[in-house]
């Protein structure tokens, strides 16, 4: 189901900044970064931008080529796998961990690195370069966003190179419908 939200501007001097939403993953992941997943640009004092947070994630696997695995939808205690097939690496689910929040991609080709990329609503949320192989990552995102405003973000590009004007504000979705 998705979390409808409407962004009102409040600031006269909001034509010019750059409003990012993004998440965080619960668990600390070296190779990550978290991902400008949507931006509001241009949005005058009084003036109003709808936002849909839908619950539902996908991954897809990326090499440096720039080539990307098809995407699949995942659930909390989802398990994956990177394996090696006559046409190369595939993504393929493996198992389900009932009671889980997180997620878990593993690397096992035995030669290769991944990048893997997490979607919400078909932007990029978050993404974990480079896995090598026989190594996993896990991610886990609570019922949340982050806000701010953060100038020279774009969307779908990581926000480690931005500095916010002022430190993001966290917003609790947890039972929140629109």
């Amino acid at each position: 189901m998705d979390t409808r939200l409407n962004f009102l501007s409040r600031s006269p001097a909001s034509r010019d900044s750059v409003i990012v939403l993004f998440q965080k993953n619960a668990r600390s992941v070296p190779g990550s970064s978290e991902i400008a997943w949507k931006t509001i640009r241009h949005c005058g004092d009084g003036h109003c931008h709808p936002v849909a947070f839908p619950d539902q994630l996908e991954i897809c696997t990326g090499d440096e080529f720039g080539n990307y695995s098809p995407r699949i939808r995942v659930a909390g205690g989802d398990h994956f796998s990177v394996m090696s097939t006559h046409l190369g690496g595939k993504l393929a689910f493996r198992r389900r961990s009932p009671g889980r929040n997180e997620v878990e991609v593993c690397n096992d080709l035995r030669q290769g690195a991944f990048d893997l990329n997490v979607f919400r609503d078909s932007r990029l949320l978050w993404r974990r370069r480079s896995l090598p192989p026989q190594q996993r990552t896990v991610f886990s995102f609570p019922p949340s966003l982050w806000i701010g405003a953060i100038p020279g973000a774009r969307q779908s590009e990581p926000l480690h190179a931005h500095t916010a004007a002022a430190p993001p504000t966290l917003l609790s979705l947890r039972g929140v419908a629109s």
